[in-house]
């Protein structure tokens, strides 16, 4: 795949590393054409091979440590999602989210690790996200605010 860079809604350009191009690549060759032209999704759901940066989740606590306050990191889907909504209607609805980490302010969703039975491994800001691409690849920047071993994601959610 030749070179490929992504720009977002704020005009900050990168340049995906090869791995990356490369599992965007073969994931798309399962489809003809998108699977949804929209999905709401209440959680973001990562796979190893969709991190961009930092590139694992492993590097991504070591960042973490080093950085407790959160990092700024970048992943990829394919297919557009709706994080935003869900980011909402936890920060308001007290009732049945009475455990959301508001104290992180708005827009955070939790982190789930698909590598690990999809359980959660943290919570994140959505920052800002692109539209589908011709590869039908999104690509979502967000502060990853916790990081923890994977657990049970809590009812609701």
């Amino acid at each position: 795949m030749p070179s490929y860079r992504v720009t977002f809604p704020n005009e900050q350009t990168i340049e995906l590393p090869d791995r990356t191009c490369a599992a965007i690549a073969e994931s798309k060759s399962k489809y003809i054409i998108p699977q949804w032209l929209h999905r709401e999704e209440e959680v973001l759901k990562l796979s190893g091979r969709q991190w961009i940066f930092p590139e694992s989740v492993a590097a991504a606590r070591e960042l973490v440590a080093l950085y407790p306050h959160g990092i700024i990191a970048t992943a990829w889907k394919l297919f557009n999602r709706g994080w935003v909504g869900a980011a909402e209607k936890y920060t308001v609805d007290t009732r049945f989210f009475p455990d959301h980490p508001r104290h992180f302010g708005s827009g955070v969703v939790p982190l789930v690790d698909e590598d690990h039975q999809s359980k959660q491994i943290g919570w994140v800001r959505i920052n800002q996200q692109t539209r589908m691409d011709d590869n039908f690849a999104i690509f979502v920047q967000f502060t990853l605010l916790e990081i923890f071993d994977p657990r049970e994601l809590p009812a609701g959610y």
